[in-house]
């Protein structure tokens, strides 16, 4: 990775222009480089954001400011993301995060000492969270505002630097990090516009090449040195005993360069001492990264994959490159209906598991993650393989894991059985039987309305089609693509069975629904049936030794309490836009990693029965201009803070004695108003839609019986919530 605190030199560089000359004109603009702005620099930045689980809770109010400038200044932005991962970034990420890891265990410690403000500070700077983590709620801001967005190929660097060489009516600029400096662009790139001072800033290319003294190779390879997304810095020029002064910048690189005869197999062999300790690969890696920005893979302007001077491709592009999937596959990829997440495993054969941001210390968070959630996982790959090249699908794919860079874990897709593709191929609900479901008092597509429908005998035998050949054209609206790809996500989870009827599993998830205060709730309602099937969603393993658990009742008290909390940072808890402030809770943010791991797996598996409804062509795929849409309206696509356990478990800890009088409960429920979280909404309202969230979850576990083993601690926790409630 580039140096976090930027390049000094390229920095000194920027010249600048009036904003006015920019009017009307589009801009290419590098998304997660625009989005991360907002999370490192103030007033957007969230210090605590990485200690309550990664959701900024005022981010978009300063996005939406800063797009109504744009629109102000008459300016339009095309947002580009970066789509499948280029060979080498994944093991730079990782890398990343395991220092960001480090990070965040230390932010804890002045936390722990009751020293406040040094751990706030320690925590805006772990950099635990990264701009891709945030993609799809970015995607959703952007679609509410009408604002047209693509998923690159690859990099989005290089499908920005295509676009910008072509000189296409899309973009007459472009505004991204320094590396897109390494692509072929005209001449000059933005870094930044400020509207208060009407200016422009930006690099040009060929002055700065000129300042520097070098041709177009050696700054290549001279910005290579200095690390990018794909590449770790050359070793020798973090130490301060060969570059003095730190960080070093371009200027240092350069030097060091010219200084081995401008040869990187040189220079490697000058300092192979230091590279055998630190990063014996590195010349390889670097060779790697070369030929990938050289042959960079890229959408073209009629919509087709296209190699960057392919002619010259050497016969080994899959190292440099990856293995290529089917041009369907990055369509979808680019239009947000399906993420890079499987994409990349399947690409490379190996899927990488970062840390979470509690550090992922605890065994059943491991368990989870190395086995439990490993047959999802094997799903989501089978569908994908099932319509790729045959090559796919007689390949393992090997999990590699942040804690031990030893384990790993295979995952054997092609021995899934029965097939999730043909089982999923039996839901086929045209538009017209959806239509006909009036009497189902639910949105088309939402869990609500898929559990109702199956009520209807007459629709469920009709929703059964086994062997009836596709008619594409006949799913065609994006609610009965949305429909039928949550009747098929619920078939493969084992909530619906073969016959088209609800499992037991299936009956206890209507009965919590149906009980629901408000269907807003009916997504974190399937959440947490998923955690309960992975035997996550209980009051064991409660790891009093992390700050931020139940500690003022007796032990009973505190184990049930702690219960109801973690059901509850299920729950997004109403709030100002404005940074978090309150207590904090390791203890909490330890199950939140444990709800995004297994949300994550679950929005790749949807992702995975949306694309391949399309690739089997059981839904209309011409003329769409819905494909964002659908991408959007998919579950567990946005991830979601602890602030709302918190704000329950510190109210229940508070009263941990109890009261039987109504008058003492709504005494002391008033001292709540505003506090514990400073600029909650309304907490307490939000603390009885989490209380009858409680209860409508109870009520499906009552009914699954035996089946949930903690039946009797489900019910002592109710008993507990009712005397303080």
């Amino acid at each position: 990775m580039p140096h976090p605190d930027g390049d000094s030199y390229l920095e000194s560089q920027n010249l600048s222009q009036p904003i006015a000359e920019y009017r009307d004109a589009p801009i290419a603009v590098h998304a997660s480089y625009y989005l991360q702005k907002f999370l490192d620099t103030p007033p957007s930045a969230e210090p605590l954001l990485s200690a309550i689980g990664g959701f900024p809770l005022a981010i978009k109010i300063h996005i939406n400011a800063d797009l109504d400038q744009w629109q102000k200044h008459g300016i339009t932005p095309r947002f580009y993301f970066d789509g499948q991962a280029t060979v080498g970034s994944e093991e730079v990420a990782m890398k990343d995060a395991k220092v960001s890891m480090e990070k965040s265990n230390a932010a804890w410690q002045p936390y722990y000492q009751n020293q406040p403000t040094e751990a706030v500070i320690a925590f805006g700077k772990t950099g635990s969270v990264k701009a891709n983590h945030l993609q799809r709620y970015f995607q959703q801001i952007l679609i509410e505002r009408g604002l047209t967005f693509e998923v690159a190929p690859y990099s989005a660097c290089a499908q920005m630097a295509y676009v910008d060489s072509k000189d296409l009516d899309c973009a007459v600029g472009i505004m991204g990090p320094p590396e897109l400096l390494l692509y072929n662009i005209n001449e000059s790139l933005i870094t930044e516009i400020d509207f208060e001072k009407g200016l422009v800033y930006g690099l040009v290319k060929t002055q700065l090449l000129k300042k520097l003294n070098v041709n177009e190779e050696t700054f290549i390879d001279s910005f290579l040195m200095t690390g990018t997304p794909s590449l770790q810095p050359f070793p020798a020029l973090n130490d301060p005993a060969v570059v003095p002064k730190q960080p070093y910048t371009i200027l240092d690189a350069v030097n060091m360069y010219r200084t081995a005869g401008k040869s990187i197999a040189t220079l490697c062999e000058t300092w192979s001492e230091a590279l055998q300790k630190q990063d014996p690969n590195w010349q390889d890696k670097y060779q790697k990264c070369r030929m990938a920005i050289k042959h960079a893979v890229v959408l073209s302007t009629n919509g087709t994959l296209e190699v960057m001077k392919f002619n010259e491709l050497s016969g080994d592009n899959h190292e440099y490159i990856g293995l290529q999937l089917a041009a369907e596959i990055y369509h979808y990829q680019s239009k947000a209906l399906v993420g890079p997440r499987v994409l990349n495993s399947l690409a490379s054969l190996r899927m990488y598991v970062y840390p979470p941001l509690d550090g992922g210390e605890s065994d059943e968070y491991r368990k989870l993650v190395t086995q439990q959630l490993v047959p999802t996982q094997e799903q989501t790959i089978a569908l994908y393989a099932s319509r790729l090249h045959r090559a796919f699908q007689h390949k393992n794919i090997e999990m590699k894991f942040w804690y031990d860079d030893k384990k790993t874990v295979k995952m054997t897709h092609q021995d899934v059985t029965p097939a999730p593709d043909r089982q999923a191929a039996t839901w086929r609900v045209d538009d017209a039987t959806i239509q006909s479901l009036k009497d189902v008092k639910a949105q088309p597509g939402s869990i609500g309305f898929a559990l109702k429908a199956l009520e209807d005998e007459k629709f469920r035998k009709a929703s059964l089609k086994k062997d009836t050949p596709a008619k594409p054209s006949s799913i065609v609206s994006t609610e009965s693509v949305v429909a039928n790809t949550l009747w098929r996500f619920l078939h493969l989870r084992g909530y619906i069975n073969d016959e088209h009827k609800l499992t037991d599993w299936g009956n206890a998830l209507a009965t919590t629904v149906h009980a629901l205060p408000t269907s807003k709730q009916e997504e974190a309602a399937l959440l947490a049936f998923e955690l309960l099937r992975h035997d996550v969603l209980n009051a064991r393993n409660r790891h009093d030794e992390w700050i931020g658990g139940p500690n003022m009742g007796n032990d009973e008290q505190n184990k049930l309490c702690l219960l109801i909390a973690r059901c509850a940072c299920l729950l997004k808890l109403r709030h100002k836009e404005i940074g978090f402030t309150g207590p904090l809770s390791k203890n909490l943010l330890a199950h939140h990693s444990i709800i995004t791991a297994v949300r994550e797996c679950d929005r790749d598996l949807i992702e995975a029965v949306a694309a391949s409804m399309f690739i089997s062509s059981h839904a209309e795929r011409k003329n769409r201009t819905d494909w964002e849409k659908i991408g959007a309206s998919l579950l567990f696509g946005e991830d979601i803070s602890i602030a709302f356990g918190i704000t329950v478990k510190t109210y229940l800890d508070e009263q941990h004695q109890g009261h039987s009088s109504l008058e003492l409960k709504a005494r002391e429920k008033s001292r709540y108003e505003k506090w514990p979280i400073a600029h909650a909404e309304d907490i307490l309202g939000d603390l009885e839609l989490a209380f009858k969230f409680f209860d409508a979850l109870h009520a499906g576990i009552k009914a699954l019986g035996s089946k949930v083993e903690d039946q009797d601690v489900w019910e002592s926790a109710a008993k507990y919530l009712s005397e303080r409630r």
